[in-house]
Order: C-alpha cells, then structure tokens, then sequence
C-alpha cells in the first residue's frame, strides 16, 4: 500500500465516523425525548409533552419517530380538549383550538399510512374514541342543563363528524336553548342535508326565522313541511300562531280549514276559524264556527263567550243605526230596509247573547267577561222594549 492510498483511507474514516456520531446522536436524543413525551403524557402533564415534541422538530426523525410524534401530539391536545376547565365558556376558544389540532395530527397520520399500518389503526381508534368522548361530555353537559358547554362539546365532534344526525339534532336544540338561532339554523341545515326532513325540523326552522325577525321566511318553512307532512297538527298551528301575529288571517285560515275539513269535530280548530273569521270582520261565518264548537263540545266556555259577545256587538251595531235612522234611511244601504225589520234583527242578537252569556256564566261564575256580557244584554233588551213602547205611544198620539 502506497502513502496515497493510506491518506485516502484515512481521511474517509475522518469523515464517516462524525456523521456516525451523529446518527447515534439523533437517535438517543429522539428516544430520549420520546420516552419523556409519553411519561408526561401518562401523568397528565399534556403541556410540558408538548414542550418536549416541539424539541423534536430540529432533529432528523426515522418514519416511525415522525409518526409518534403525530400521535403523541394528537393524544395530548385530545386530553387537553377534554379538561374540566373546557366546560368554562372563557375557555371555549382554546380548547377548541385544542380539539381542532387533535383531528389535524390525527388525520396527518391517516393521510401518511396504509389502513392496514399500525399507526393509522391506532390514529382512526384514537380519533373515534375522541368524538365517542366530545359526545359523551356534550350529554353530561346538556343532562345538567348547561346548554352553553354542551353546545360546545357538540359543536368540536361535528368538526369530526359532520353527517350523524343524532349530534346535529342535539346541537340544534342546544343551540335553540341558547337562543342562537343563527347556529340553530346552520344545524338544521346539516339535518337536511342528510335527510333528516322530520317535522320537528321544519317547526323549528320556523320558530327560528319568527325569532329572528323573519316571519316570512318562517311561514315559508312551515309550507315546505305541510308539503310533506300534510296537515301535521303541531305544523299547522305553529303556521297558525305566526300568522295572527302578522294579521294574516287569510293565510291562517288556508292552513287550518283543509283541517277541520279532514276532522269537522276538531273543537280546537273550529274556535280558530271563529276567531280568524271574527279578526275578517265577517261575524256571520265566525258565529257558524263557534256555533259548531257548541256543538262538538257543549260545555265549551271560551265557545259560549265569544259567540254571546260578538252577538252583543252586532246588536249594538244595528241599535246604533236605529238610534240615527233619520239621517242612515237614506243611506243606500238601507234604502229598502224598514225600520222593524232592524229591531227584530238585533232582538234576535240580543237574545242569542242573553242565552250565550248566561250558559257562559253558569259554567264559571267567577268569569267576569261572561258576566258582564249577560248584564249588558239584559240591560240593552229592556232599553229596547222601553224605547219600542215609547215610539208606539208617540205614534198614536
């Protein structure tokens, strides 16, 4: 061997033996480190694993070390996402923070790997058993009524699973005792869009619009579910309850007839009509439906009282126009009407009311506006005869 070929030899094992070095170097310190992060981990000190992980970034790591890091990172913001301080709304934007890493780290693995590896088995278990947990704290949550960190655990396992409609049906109703319409809505959104159409939706949906000042939207929400949940009792009225408060009366009486039509003794729904009516100005058809309540349900109160004091009304409407009938005969609207025939039409009011009124009174005494509506009848059909009288007796002098 020459002086040439030893001086090679030599400087190759120069250079080898560093880079050998290093390499055991790297390895100790990610075992190390490693071993550090998991103990950690198993005493619940999630923050100094992660002080540890984030070491690990300036050193060269072997496919398997890269993938323990992920999941041990993964493991660590699960549980940190998980902590009791995670039920204090202050908190809710960190430890959302926290759940969100959790899938990313998970997910990364899953995304690396085969499904039949070890590490993407173990990734997806730690993942479905994350969600199972989210699901399980949101319940404990919502069972003790605090809606707001129920909503939060729901909220973080919809970030996971977006498409299950038991979870999105419980965020929509925590959402709901929140009085966050908004997200209620966005929930009910995702219920649809996994065809979750039951008639609980469309009602909510409505109640959500009418809250938010929409009621537009809200009746519209209602005509979607009566389209395929025809004459659903609990979507008619909730239709029914948004459209008095609009003064869409004909609206309402659209949606509650075809009702009464299909059940003709619905007391319930033929009082409606009477009141919808009655709101129309059109007390003949209103009188006909709580006459109909009447006679579905004989001891019907609320039936008694609002047909003797619309009754009273009308006949205080027709003496009105007797009191000034020199100036109302010439009138064309009465042109061909005779006097006594108006006085017949409102004594026949008057004493539907004292019937009404008085049934009215004897099914609750205490009732004040039955009452008040038999004296007033009573009262008004003896001015009656009293004025009668003295017109007759003027007539013949």
């Amino acid at each position: 061997m020459n002086i040439r070929s030893t001086y090679i030899i030599i400087y190759s094992f120069v250079l080898l033996f560093p880079l050998h070095l290093i390499g055991q170097s790297s390895s100790s310190t990610q075992e190390r480190l490693l071993k550090l992060t998991r103990i950690s981990i198993n005493e619940n000190r999630c923050h100094d694993a992660l002080n540890y992980l984030d070491s690990l970034e300036n050193v060269p790591l072997s496919k398997e070390g890269e993938m323990e890091t992920f999941s041990l990172r993964g493991k660590a913001y699960s549980l940190l996402a998980l902590e009791e301080n995670c039920r204090d709304s202050s908190n809710f934007d960190i430890c959302s923070d926290y759940a969100e890493k959790t899938v990313i780290w998970f997910e990364k693995i899953l995304n690396y790997t085969q499904k039949d590896e070890l590490f993407h088995i173990y990734a997806q278990a730690e993942l479905n058993r994350f969600y199972d947990n989210l699901i399980t704290e949101g319940a404990a949550e919502f069972i003790k009524n605090n809606t707001q960190s129920a909503s939060f655990f729901f909220r973080q396992a919809i970030y996971i699973n977006h498409t299950d409609p038991i979870i999105l049906r419980y965020s929509m109703i925590a959402s709901e005792l929140n009085q966050d319409f908004e997200k209620a809505l966005e929930y009910s959104d995702m219920l649809l869009e996994v065809n979750y159409d039951s008639v609980e939706v469309y009602e909510s949906r409505a109640f959500y619009y009418e809250n938010l000042k929409n009621p537009k939207k809200a009746i519209q929400e209602v005509d979607k579910g009566l389209e395929k949940y025809p004459l659903h009792y609990s979507l008619v009225y909730r239709g029914l309850g948004i459209c008095v408060r609009e003064h869409w009366y004909n609206k309402g009486l659209s949606l509650i007839l075809p009702l009464v039509k299909k059940y003709p003794s619905d007391e319930k729904a033929l009082m409606n009509i009477g009141m919808l009516y009655e709101s129309l100005e059109k007390p003949d058809l209103a009188m006909l439906y709580y006459t109909r309540a009447i006679n579905v349900s004989p001891t019907r109160l609320d039936a008694y009282l609002n047909i003797s004091q619309l009754q009273f009304m009308e006949a205080v409407k027709i003496q009105k126009v007797i009191m000034n009938w020199s100036t109302n005969k010439q009138k064309e609207k009465y042109k061909n009407i005779h006097k006594s025939e108006l006085r017949k039409k409102a004594k026949f009011y008057l004493n539907l009311t004292y019937l009404n009124a008085k049934k009215a009174y004897l099914l609750d005494k205490e009732n004040k506006d039955a009452l008040t509506t038999y004296y007033n009848a009573s009262l008004l059909l003896n001015r009656s005869k009293e004025l009668k009288e003295l017109e007759e007796s003027l007539e013949v002098k």
